[in-house]
């Protein structure tokens, strides 16, 4: 009869044991979600600022119809209200860009969208068809202010409020120059007025639609947008609307670049999981040591396998589950939730390795062990040189469809985390043999004998030695 109670009696050297196999669970998966995490905050932080980084007029695309041209009008408008449903920002304007006026010309615009974009220096905005706002910088080169009248030639307005753009820069103004200067090619402006006042200044007036994307546009919205600009860009050129601004390469450019970085955000992932791997079933192979002897008493009292990794590997499971958890709870509070993946693959691992490797050695001890390690090798070794060669056949890891969607060829992606991963159990292999060729040389060219001692030790702990040069090569690469 078995006494489970035997496996409860622990000394503090086994407790000890167990403790930093939860710590060292709770480390992995912290740092698991911590790169997922960061990675991710980072990448839509970068792409936010990368979109609405100047030059203004590559962050924008702006339509354009003379207005008095009704079918230009009618094909600007229907590009507009796709861009609108295609979830950009449309910002609708009309100019009359030379009104002269005795030795002045003006610029005069009708700007539904001016409050959120420009805030007051003085007076107030225009509420009716007689009043007109400007630019400060506009104001004084003309020498009014809130109060004075405006001679526009058909028709003279109040001037009530002079503003200044809350950022010149912003895509939206496609870098207009008056907007910062008050004037362009000599003409000042912009003057701000209603539209049935603009109706009645002198007919050759042009009408834009300037097309930029929203400040919470993230990544995962670049597909979809980079599809809908590009047929954007096609309908403008198989219609009479003219098209100006290089937003759509940029948001291609950015959609490349972002699932490159993804991609090799992905491998770094990869290869850290594999660090925390290798540590873990280390950490778990001193609990098998720590329970050779018991588990050879279980196993004479007539314990059988499954209650042998019942006993021995349930605990440590839950230790390493429950080490799991806590990790993943404190990197969430500090970082926010980490994906869905990373939560399965952090919680599953620890318990997965300590199974197995916390069943004692004196029960699963056999001498005909097939030659696994090599074989493995040689598999990760061969894939990750096919997938190399097929990078440099395909040139790029990301590929974009004919649609202009964009992905990352996973397969090309795995071939230098594939070619890291053997080069480790190559060197698990090789550890042994190279370790003792290289104590033979230094016996032979060395008089002293600490260097010769150090290296037979270390061959005496091939395992030992090849999980640290191993931790030392994935570390290297991960990085």
């Amino acid at each position: 009869m078995v006494n489970p109670g035997l496996t409860w009696r622990r000394s503090r050297a086994h407790a000890g044991i167990l403790v930093a196999f939860a710590v060292t669970s709770a480390v992995f998966a912290a740092l698991l979600a911590g790169l997922a995490t960061s990675t991710a905050d980072r990448l839509d932080r970068d792409v936010a600022r990368a979109l609405a980084d100047p030059p203004p007029r590559s962050a924008a695309l702006r339509v354009t119809a003379t207005t008095r041209m009704d079918e230009e009008v009618r094909a600007a408008e229907r590009l507009a209200r796709r861009a609108e449903a295609s979830g950009l920002v449309v910002t609708a304007s009309t100019r009359a860009d030379d009104i002269v006026v005795g030795p002045r010309s003006f610029l005069v615009e009708e700007r539904r969208e001016l409050a959120g974009l420009a805030s007051l220096t003085s007076g107030r905005w225009a509420v009716s068809d007689s009043e007109a706002t400007l630019t400060a910088a506009a104001a004084e080169r003309l020498r009014v202010s809130p109060g004075d009248t405006l001679d526009l030639g058909p028709v003279s307005v109040l001037v009530v409020g002079t503003w200044a753009a809350d950022d010149p820069t912003d895509p939206r103004w496609f870098a207009d120059p008056g907007v910062a200067s008050g004037s362009d090619a000599g003409a000042v402006g912009p003057v701000v007025v209603s539209s049935a006042t603009l109706v009645r200044l002198p007919d050759f007036r042009t009408s834009t639609w300037t097309l930029t994307v929203p400040s919470s546009l993230g990544r995962s919205d670049l597909d979809r947008l980079s599809s809908a600009l590009r047929a954007l860009v096609e309908q403008a050129d198989d219609g009479s609307a003219d098209l100006d601004g290089d937003l759509a390469d940029r948001v291609r450019e950015i959609a490349r670049a972002e699932s490159s970085v993804s991609a090799v955000g992905l491998v770094a992932l990869v290869l850290v999981g594999g660090v925390g791997a290798v540590v873990l079933w280390h950490v778990a192979g001193a609990v098998r040591a720590a329970r050779s002897t018991e588990a050879m008493v279980l196993a004479a009292r007539g314990a059988s396998p499954g209650q042998l990794i019942a006993w021995h590997g349930g605990d440590v499971a839950i230790i390493g589950a429950l080490g799991s958890a806590l990790g993943l709870v404190a990197c969430s509070t500090a970082l926010g939730p980490p994906p869905p993946y990373v939560l399965a693959f952090a919680i599953a691992v620890p318990p997965f390795l300590a199974v197995p490797r916390a069943w004692p050695a004196a029960v699963v001890r056999r001498t005909d062990r097939a030659p696994v390690a090599p074989v493995v090798a040689m598999l990760l070794a061969g894939a990750g040189i096919l997938l190399t060669a097929r990078a440099a056949w395909l040139g790029d890891v990301v590929l974009e469809s004919s649609a202009g969607a964009v992905r990352v060829d996973g397969l090309t992606v795995l071939a230098p985390a594939l070619v890291l991963v053997a080069a480790a159990v190559v060197t698990v292999l090789l550890t042994r043999p190279l370790l003792g060729a290289a104590a033979r040389v230094a016996a032979r060219v060395s008089r002293g004998l600490a260097l010769v001692l150090a290296l037979r030790q270390a061959g005496r702990r091939p395992r030992a030695t090849a999980a640290t040069l191993t931790l030392v090569a994935l570390v290297v690469g991960t990085a």
